[in-house]
Parts: C-alpha cells; sequence; structure tokens
C-alpha cells in the first residue's frame, strides 16, 4: 500500500514537472535572429540604412533596433535609383552583423535596386515662378508687358521636406530686353538646388510720334503728332502717351518723323516773348508802381527774364506773372 502511494506521488511530481516544462515561454533572444534584404527597396533620406532594405524575425530581438540603424551607403540623388551587388553587401553588411552574435542569419540577394523618393519642381513651376516674379516687380502694368524666349531648366528632382526658394536677378532691375536670374531652393532650411533663368521682355503702349518733321521751337499742333501701339525694350519713361501732352507746346528741338515724343522734346510756350511790351509791377505792403518795359528775353510763368524800363532805359531782372505782365521785387 505504501509503494502504490509512493508510485502515485512519484508519477504526479514527474506529470506537473512536465506540465511546468511545457508552460516556459520561449524569449525572443533565445531563438536565432534571420535578416532578410530584399530586392528593391525604398528610402527617403540621404542614407540607406540596413533597416531600409532588410526585414527581421523575429521582430522582437533586442538587437533589431541597433541592426535597423546600421549605415549601409549613402542614398542616391532624388529621384535616382542605385544598385548594390552582393559583394558589396557582403562587406558592408555581413562583417557588421556577425559582431551582434553567431546566431544571426542573414539572407543576401544577388543585388538590391535602392530607389530614393522626391519632390518634382516641374519646368512649368519654374517658368511661372519667373513670370511671377517680373510681372510683380517690373514698373508697368502687367498687360504692358511680354515676355519671350523663356529658358529654364527641365523638371528637378529635390530631397522631401519643407519647400522654399528665392529669386534673385543678376544684374538687370530694369526689366527690359534680356534679363536674367538664379532660383535657389532650399529643404528644411537648408540651400540644396540653384537653377539659372532667363528671358526677353518688352513692353507695348500707346505713344505719342512726330507725323512730320518739326523743327525747334516750332509750336506743335494736332496734326504734327500721331498716337501709336509700340512694342520695344528700350526704356521710354518720359514717352508721351497722348496728344494733348505735346498740343500746344513748342519742339525744344528738332524732332524727326516717326521719333517717339518725350518729355525732354517739348516745352510750354513762353508768356511772355523777345520783344514784346510788358507791364513792369513793382510793390510792396504799402507801395505799388507801374511801368512800360520791353521784354529782352522768351519767359514761361515762374521764370526770371530781362526787361528794360522804356522810361529809364535801365536794364533788371523780373519774374514773369502772366502774359504781358512781370514783377520787380524791391
Amino acid at each position: 500500500m505504501r509503494i502504490a502511494i509512493a508510485s502515485f506521488f512519484l508519477i504526479l511530481a514527474v506529470s506537473l514537472g512536465a506540465a511546468g516544462l511545457a508552460s516556459s515561454p520561449v524569449r525572443a533572444e533565445d531563438i536565432p535572429l534571420r535578416i532578410h534584404i530584399a530586392e528593391e527597396a525604398t528610402v527617403h533620406g540621404e542614407t540607406v540604412n540596413l533597416g531600409h532594405i532588410a526585414s527581421f524575425q523575429p521582430a522582437g530581438d533586442p538587437r533589431v533596433a541597433t541592426l535597423e540603424a546600421l549605415q549601409v551607403a549613402s542614398a542616391p540623388a532624388p529621384g535616382n535609383t542605385l544598385r548594390f551587388n552582393r559583394q558589396f553587401l557582403d562587406y558592408k553588411v555581413a562583417s557588421a552583423v556577425a559582431d551582434h552574435g553567431e546566431d544571426i542569419t542573414l539572407d543576401t540577394p544577388d543585388g538590391i535596386l535602392v530607389r530614393r523618393t522626391a519632390q518634382m519642381i516641374t519646368r512649368s513651376r519654374m517658368e511661372e515662378i519667373f513670370r511671377d516674379h517680373i510681372l510683380k516687380n517690373a514698373p508697368w502694368p502687367e498687360d504692358e508687358i511680354i515676355l519671350e524666349s523663356i529658358r529654364v531648366p527641365e523638371d528637378v528632382a529635390l530631397p522631401e521636406g519643407a519647400l522654399q526658394w528665392d529669386l534673385r536677378e543678376n544684374g538687370n532691375t530694369d526689366y527690359l530686353g534680356n534679363v536674367s536670374a538664379t532660383l535657389t531652393f532650399a529643404v528644411d532650411g537648408r540651400q540644396v538646388r540653384r537653377v539659372p533663368l532667363s528671358c526677353r521682355v518688352s513692353i507695348t503702349r500707346d505713344v505719342l510720334q512726330a507725323a512730320r518733321r518739326i523743327g525747334r521751337g516750332d509750336l506743335i499742333r494736332n496734326e504734327d503728332v500721331v498716337q501709336v501701339r509700340e512694342t520695344t525694350m528700350r526704356r521710354h519713361g518720359d514717352a508721351l502717351t497722348a496728344p494733348k501732352e505735346a498740343v500746344g507746346k513748342r519742339a525744344a528741338r528738332s524732332i524727326q518723323q516717326g521719333r517717339t515724343l518725350s518729355a525732354a522734346m517739348v516745352e510750354d510756350p513762353p508768356v511772355v516773348e523777345k520783344g514784346t511790351l510788358v507791364t513792369i509791377v513793382a510793390e510792396n505792403a504799402i507801395l505799388r508802381i507801374t511801368a512800360r518795359g520791353e521784354a529782352l528775353e522768351d519767359g514761361r510763368r515762374g521764370e526770371r527774364i530781362r526787361v528794360r524800363n522804356l522810361g529809364s532805359g535801365k536794364e533788371f531782372y523780373t519774374t514773369v506773372h502772366a502774359p504781358g505782365w512781370v514783377d520787380l521785387v524791391f
């Protein structure tokens, strides 16, 4: 009876021990680590790490985090690809992996193709940036500006991230004729690409031209000028644009037929002409004296001219006040 009881407890103890062994969990670190390198992979940054190109089994192995951060190579340029062969992978990966344990198995393909993502800036987008800059900064209305022969690069691939750009002209800030500039791209605050831009800029607008030859000193009449639409790459900041700006004025110089008139080519006719009789008015706060005189020069309102007093024969400078009237300060 005692033997039977002892046998029972022995069998129970063996059973409980076996049950305990069967229920003990298998830890990740107790399972050999297997690393499988893919045949293709995509990266977003400037480096290719092992975690970008490989999978790990079991993923819970405590060595995985360190191995994932292992740098394999520099990434290709944004938008480009690079191929790494088995010899390169064995050299860069196998030796480094071996340092983390003899139980690691590395599955290496004959080669791997790595692609790098990019944000693309299209040719049309760069042209739009250039065009908007000129239209915003040129000193003429947008509907008068003509942009031709716009030259920008083909599409450019930039790293992913927050994009900024800066456009600077290369010397020509008149925005007429040949205009060139440099467009600089930055990603996350770091300059990554500079591209050249160029175009030809002209303006089209109404201007006033001489309908015939106008001699110096001639009074300009309606039939002497014509309004035309002109396209030019020359700056005419003071070009006259309407007949009222010239008609009734005098030509300050000879103007050839077809020449665009500018403000410097015309002047107001004199209010007082040389040789005409004028009234000389001399006055102050308590006294006013008038006398007859002769203008010795032409003069416009507000100009100083020489006048001869007909009574005394003396000459002095006066200020033109109105037709036939000059002021003398005393």
